[in-house]
């Protein structure tokens, strides 16, 4: 009988201290400390008794894409942040079966990260740094296509598939005008 409440109390304990540091990690990103929220949430998930905890993939997303939206983020810093925000709500569908974060967030996150990684290549062109562009547009094409083959819809916009042909990308003539218009926000950015 002692073993059996002993054990109870330990479960519970590990349980609620589990919670509490979900808890504070949240606490954490609400408070837009987003640094110390990445190095909770990173010290969290290195737990390999949390690895399968979707609440914990769900915040490590939400961190990281907020990281990358910050303006002191370097560009190559934000393009790797949005890709491990990606994974991370891809992890977090994993291990919840019933996907309710992202489903109350309305799949957003999702265009979030798309969006950020389009905005992200547009200036990555601008300043002439044409590799990470097409680095970051081809990633961009990468999350559109997985939101389109899940089938997510969002009220307000609707994602057409982008087509990217490296190819005319690479050898294009230097002395052309390319125009790029934003798929969300209808902006364009030129290249003379």
């Amino acid at each position: 009988m002692k073993k059996c409440v002993l054990i109870f109390a330990l479960a519970f304990l590990g349980t609620n201290a589990f919670a509490q540091d979900i808890d504070a990690i949240g606490k954490l990103y609400n408070d837009k400390k987003y640094a110390d929220a990445k190095t909770a949430i990173d010290k969290f998930l290195a737990d390999t008794k949390n690895a399968n905890n979707a609440d914990a993939w769900y915040f490590k997303g939400r961190i990281y894409n907020s990281l990358a939206a910050e303006a002191t983020t370097p560009k190559a810093q934000a393009f790797e942040y949005r890709l491990k925000a990606f994974e991370a709500y891809q992890n977090n569908q994993k291990y919840d079966a019933k996907d309710l974060r992202l489903k109350v967030d309305m799949w957003v996150p999702y265009l979030e990260i798309y969006a950020g990684l389009y905005d992200l290549g547009a200036a990555q062109f601008n300043d002439k740094d044409y590799e990470s562009s097409l680095n970051s547009f081809a990633k961009a094409l990468e999350v559109e296509n997985f939101i389109l083959a899940k089938k997510y819809e969002y009220s307000q916009i609707k994602l057409h598939a982008l087509t990217m042909n490296i190819h005319s990308i690479i050898i294009m003539p230097l002395n052309c005008t390319i125009v790029f218009i934003h798929p969300i926000k209808g902006r364009q950015m030129k290249r003379s």
